[in-house]
């Protein structure tokens, strides 16, 4: 009896050791195959999107600098790679042409005044991006405006679906000091002030918006 009893209890220790070792294995399984699914995951790609991409600027009047925003109409941007694996590579190698002719700064009378005095005169602006340090967010862009050609450093931040470039851009680097001088004489009395001076900024800070598209699958 006692020898049938220890027999039983083996038995059982046996069929309870194999339930336990067949519940691991597949736990085991289960979780090689969730991991292999997770590696066999593509990684996000990010393509540019056109149709939310914005070129801005904002030039600088009075002696106390007040500030007036204008856009680009027309803006051809062509990004060096259709599919990249971060939104930073987007802009390596990208090419863009400004249509400086067509402005809004919701003022018609003033958008015909600068785009004849100081656009018309400087021509298109043409650019590649060619340098990007995505640790910085920092980059530099080779461009050619007014037939002068040079590199123009610009920062830029990621947030959302969408960079957002800054640059600031130095008229008298640009042999654009003329251009802003005969504008500044067009729209004296805009440009005076309240201590009788009227006054351009030789400078204008010029913000991108590039948004682009995140696809993960």
């Amino acid at each position: 009896m006692k020898a049938q009893t220890i027999a039983w209890c083996l038995i059982l220790s046996v069929g309870l050791a194999v339930q336990c070792k067949s519940k691991e294995d597949k736990k085991s399984t289960a979780g090689t195959i969730a991991q292999e699914a997770q590696s066999a995951k593509k990684p996000c790609t990010f393509i540019y999107n056109p149709y939310k991409t914005a070129v801005e600027w904002t030039a600088y009047k009075f002696t106390e600098k007040l500030g007036v925003k204008g856009k680009f109409e027309n803006v051809a941007i062509t990004p060096g790679k259709k599919t990249v694996s971060s939104p930073d590579e987007i802009l390596l190698n990208t090419v863009f042409t400004i249509g400086t002719q067509q402005i809004n700064t919701g003022n018609p009378e003033r958008d015909k005044k600068i785009v004849k005095f100081f656009f018309q005169p400087l021509g298109e602006i043409h650019g590649k991006i060619t340098g990007v340090q995505k640790e910085k967010q920092l980059g530099v862009i080779q461009m050619s405006w007014n037939n002068v050609q040079k590199l123009q450093p610009f920062s830029y931040q990621i947030k959302d679906d969408t960079l957002y470039l800054k640059a600031k851009i130095d008229f008298a680097a640009w042999n654009a000091e003329k251009a802003a001088k005969d504008l500044n004489n067009a729209c004296k009395l805009l440009h005076t002030g309240k201590d009788g001076k009227s006054v351009l900024w030789p400078e204008a800070d010029v913000s991108v918006k590039v948004a682009f598209i995140k696809n993960c699958e």
